[in-house]
């Protein structure tokens, strides 16, 4: 059976944090998945760290040259070919229900065009600091034009990147990641822009 979903995992120069990341990648309850581990011009060798899982899963593509977090999310993007994707941090850690969570809300409700959850911040160790932030909705699915009304409202971007499952047909239609508004909310550009076509459904749990 074919994936339904791709992570991809761009990286650069930190092996320790890609390590912890992956690994919480490959642990997920929902397996079939395809990783894309996407390595954009390391001077440090990061292959060994994705050949230490031995799984066929996992595919590595490096790049030549630094295409920036923009060039290489959008890289993503060209390199999905499933009906989900997630495009993770190589700092970050899920947990083991994040992917079933997100693929069964998008199963479920076909004009959403993604999904996101609530996240803890850590410190490098995993220790728990604090829930990110209280500012969101309520349990499911929200229309796009609550989404951002709710986002206006609150005065702040209410949804965190790597908790992020997105259908990869939505891009067909707002296109790629750019940053000609702000560089630092090229994501939070995405997330309106895809609000504005598309409605949105919130997971009220730590992922």
């Amino acid at each position: 059976m074919e994936p339904l979903i791709t992570i991809a995992i761009p990286t650069r120069n930190r092996p320790d944090f890609l390590q912890q990341s992956l690994e919480s990648v490959l642990n997920q309850a929902y397996e079939n998945i395809r990783v894309l581990v996407l390595d954009n011009d390391s001077e440090t060798d990061m292959l060994p760290v994705v050949n230490k899982f031995n799984d066929s899963r996992v595919s590595f593509v490096k790049n030549s040259e630094n295409l920036g977090i923009i060039g290489y999310w959008n890289k993503a993007i060209e390199l999905c070919r499933t009906k989900y994707l997630s495009i993770f941090h190589d700092d970050d850690a899920m947990l083991p229900q994040f992917i079933s969570r997100s693929i069964n809300a998008l199963e479920n409700n076909p004009t959403v065009g993604f999904s996101c959850s609530h996240a803890n911040k850590v410190d490098e160790d995993l220790n728990y600091i604090s829930l990110w932030s209280p500012l969101f909705p309520g349990e499911g699915f929200i229309k796009g034009t609550d989404y951002i009304f709710y986002t206006v409202e609150r005065g702040c971007c209410v949804t965190i990147a790597p908790t992020v499952v997105i259908r990869r047909s939505v891009f067909d239609s707002v296109g790629k990641f750019r940053d000609d508004l702000c560089f630092n909310s090229f994501d939070f550009n995405m997330w309106l822009r895809i609000a504005n076509s598309f409605d949105v459904y919130f997971i009220n749990e730590v992922l």
